[in-house]
């Protein structure tokens, strides 16, 4: 289901070797570094791996050379993408051409904001679906694009409810004076900008929850199994387990980062300055405010991107309280006794008749046990999530904060560039 509904907005890619449908995958797994290093090599630690086995490790993905029908097929394909995004261009092109026309309208420049924001989307989309990381990462993948598809065709729903907020000058569709055309035109926009938009925020929530999931598995295995008894090194295991999955998370920031900061500068200077437009400096009253009709469409979208940016900081946040018990978790008595217990050196000499050796060697195994230990709660203690643009970090809402001052500032100078003229 999500093929379809990817292949209905242009963005589904293939195995075949066809540079704008090309699928690409996520490596695996990485290459032991271990096997260059001359002393684990020199005391046989890692065994001789032969060709066989490791075809069972490493899935081989090779791409299909596109025949001419293939050729054929897929560039069609790539013009039915560039049409539908051009098709999301029209309103941000239309709005720019007027706010430029017409300076004194900062309405048409707080529309821009909005609706720029969907063109970008797109094109992340594009880039971001040639790879597998959703499919990684997502277990049921048919309900979770029913929740995509049925959160659009609400918000069309509210849309349709009040229809009157689209026709008039700040919607392009205006400038088409026949009912059929302007309804079939506006509603065509509005399927594949909303599918768009919600598949981008709803995917960015399925796998920071899948993030989440599976740091609760780890912590309930940590917690409840005996972790790893017949592992020489436990705390190592462990130590290379909370690795993976810091670089997994690394992996989805990698994909998410620049869209997910592009899109809170841009959403919160478009609510800024529709705030500083629809509340003028000398209003009193709140119930003083008069919404014009292009004004109630635009608290739509406002709404959407709090939301959006609410359930950005929820799931961090969430994502944050997992990592943080782990790492109480390891401090605890619990952790301690189970894993930097040591026999007492009094007690192995007595045991081993003044075996030096063995005593020397349980001193070795509790320094690097307590080494790996300190170093798992470094790992722990670091911080792991932080999308960031410009050197802004959203970790605590501070992009947010400045994409608002960004659009009043960027409203003051406008106001101040006119007043001059």
């Amino acid at each position: 289901m999500l093929d379809l509904l990817l292949f209905f907005l242009g963005i589904k890619s293939w195995d075949i070797d066809f540079f704008p449908v090309k699928k690409y995958y996520i490596q695996e797994k990485p290459k032991n570094s271990l096997k260059n290093n001359k002393t684990v090599n020199t005391l046989k630690l890692i065994a001789e791996e032969t060709p066989s086995p490791q075809l069972e490790v490493y899935r081989i993905k090779t791409h299909k050379r596109p025949n001419r029908r293939d050729i054929i097929k897929f560039s069609i394909y790539t013009i039915y993408s560039i049409l539908i995004f051009l098709l999301l261009s029209i309103q941000p092109v239309y709005t720019m051409y007027k706010y430029i026309q017409d300076t004194t309208n900062v309405k048409f420049l707080s529309s821009f904001f909005t609706h720029v924001n969907i063109p970008v989307i797109y094109l992340w989309e594009k880039k971001y679906f040639r790879s597998n990381h959703l499919e990684k990462q997502l277990r049921c993948i048919r309900f979770k694009t029913a929740v995509v598809t049925t959160f659009a065709i609400i918000s069309m729903i509210i849309n349709f409810l009040d229809i009157t907020s689209f026709y008039n000058d700040y919607y392009w569709t205006h400038l088409f004076n026949n009912e059929i055309l302007f309804f079939s035109l506006i509603v065509l926009e509005w399927i594949y900008s909303r599918i768009v938009l919600f598949l981008y925020a709803f995917s960015f929530m399925f796998v920071m929850n899948s993030h989440i999931s599976n740091f609760k598995e780890f912590i309930n295995d940590l917690k409840i199994n005996e972790w790893c008894d017949d592992c020489e090194a436990p705390l190592t295991t462990i130590i290379k387990n909370v690795v993976i999955i810091r670089k997994n998370i690394e992996t989805t920031i990698s994909y998410y980062n620049d869209i997910i900061s592009i899109t809170t500068l841009l959403g919160g200077a478009s609510l800024a300055i529709f705030i500083r437009d629809l509340i003028p400096s000398n209003t009193e009253k709140i119930i003083d405010v008069e919404f014009e009709d292009h004004d109630r469409y635009l608290i739509h979208p406002g709404i959407v991107y709090i939301l959006c940016q609410l359930s950005l900081l929820t799931y961090m946040t969430k994502y944050a309280v997992q990592r943080n018990r782990v790492l109480k978790y390891i401090k605890s008595i619990e952790f301690i006794n189970k894993f930097l217990s040591k026999i007492p050196d009094e007690k192995i000499h007595s045991k081993t008749n003044g075996k030096l050796d063995i005593v020397t060697l349980n001193i070795a195994d509790y320094s690097s046990t307590t080494l790996d230990w300190i170093i798992l709660g470094n790992i722990l203690s670091e911080q792991w999530l932080d999308f960031t643009i410009f050197g802004i970090s959203t970790s605590d809402g501070g992009l947010i904060k400045k994409s608002m001052a960004f659009g009043s500032a960027f409203l003051f100078c406008v106001s101040f560039l006119q007043n001059n003229n």
